[in-house]
């Protein structure tokens, strides 16, 4: 907004709306506002009231509308893989659009056509085509290839694997485990490589300090599925699909705190608690939850929590959530279903859904996002499929 008066300003009311946002006697030329908590695609009128030293008064007027958070300016590509048995791609993770790489197993053929079931475990990205990897794991008396479902960035030099392997500038390492863990390791967390919070099936839970793991007690024998870092806590959740259980837990200084545990039928806020599936947290927006039907913002209050309810429901089942701040979130599922939520509307993208496709993880960073799952459309195998979608506009 520009103005100007024939005396020297000594008084400024900015209005938005016909809510008053700023009111001062100093008012310096070209002063900066930022207008927090505005909703997208939408106009708003702000008012200036102007008071010069001899007692004159101004009003000035300026429309702007908000940018739209959509996800229809995306342009998509798909890619698929797998000649034999179940192959899938299990976690996704984008540094940039030219450096994406993907975690699972893949199953190809040998040189000589034979069914090969050394799965290829990892796949990058450059920006021009895939390079499938068979990534070996070593111990002191053997090395083996393994399927791995999850993946950590801690920077573009610096990318950590579910399967305890590590890359540090385009070298692969393998993370020594001094403790028992009997599972896969389903996520990853932590602020840096030298303090790493790993969960898993039943419960399983270390702490890893840069040279040694640290096995702790979870409190429950859920499969704990996500967990992210916020705040110097690690918030942890979990199912048991049996049971129909979730949980919900707080790790702080290796000692873990249950906030919840029950019946995806436990009523709350209105609804019910569901499955509880993915936690992630969104710098100053706070901790957001995705269960079946929902993603919810989480307040942790002392020994209880509370969830509020964000979006319209989900069509089809998601089993994967990632955003870059709590107006864009993306969801992942069944059917194909990939969601976006703005902050105040949920839509689903049409255009990329297939009946056939599962996906099961994603991700974005900047104005790329990536989904990864398994395509079903054989009836004598499955393929990993990767849908990579990059913002235009």
């Amino acid at each position: 907004m520009q103005f100007s008066t024939e005396e020297p300003v000594t008084s400024v009311t900015l209005s938005r709306n016909d809510s008053i946002i700023y009111r001062n006697t100093i008012f310096p030329a070209d002063t900066v506002f930022f207008d927090a908590g505005l909703e997208p695609n939408r106009v708003y009128l702000y008012n200036a009231a102007v008071t010069d030293q001899k007692g004159k008064k101004y009003d000035f007027m300026s429309e702007v509308r908000t940018l739209d958070t959509t996800s229809s300016d995306y342009v998509w590509q798909t890619f698929v893989f797998g000649e034999h048995s179940h192959s899938i791609i299990r976690d996704i993770a984008v540094i940039d659009e030219n450096n994406i790489w993907a975690v699972g197993d893949i199953y190809l053929k040998d040189n000589f056509g034979n069914n090969d079931f050394t799965c290829y475990n990892m796949a990058h990205w450059d920006g021009q085509s895939w390079n499938l990897l068979q990534t070996k794991y070593y111990t002191q008396s053997s090395s083996f290839v393994t399927l791995i479902s999850s993946i950590k960035v801690f920077s573009s030099e610096n990318i950590w694997y579910g399967n305890l392997l590590y890359m540090e500038q385009d070298s692969f390492y393998s993370i020594p485990l001094n403790i028992s863990f009997p599972s896969l390791i389903m996520d990853i967390a932590g602020p840096d490589p030298k303090n790493i919070v790993v969960i898993g099936e039943n419960g399983n839970l270390a702490h890893y300090n840069g040279s040694s793991w640290t096995k702790l007690e979870s409190q429950t024998n859920l499969d704990l599925t996500s967990i992210t870092y916020y705040e110097g806590k690690y918030y942890i959740i979990g199912n048991k699909e049996e049971t129909g259980y979730s949980c919900l837990l707080e790790l702080k200084d290796n000692v873990t705190k249950k906030i919840f545990e029950g019946s995806w039928f436990t009523p709350h806020n209105g609804e019910y608690v569901g499955e509880l599936l993915k936690i992630n947290q969104y710098s100053k927006y706070g901790i957001y939850i995705r269960s079946d039907g929902w993603i919810y913002r989480l307040e942790v209050l002392r020994d209880s929590f509370y969830l509020k309810q964000t979006n319209s429901r989900f069509t089809r089942y998601t089993y994967d959530m990632s955003g870059t701040g709590h107006n864009n979130i993306w969801v992942a599922g069944e059917g194909g279903t990939v969601g976006h939520y703005n902050g105040i509307n949920y839509q689903e993208i049409s255009s990329i859904r297939n009946s056939a496709t599962f996906y099961r993880c994603v991700n974005v960073n900047g104005n790329v996002v990536a989904i990864g799952g398994e395509d079903l459309s054989s009836p004598l195998l499955s393929k990993a499929r990767i849908t990579i979608g990059k913002k235009i506009r």
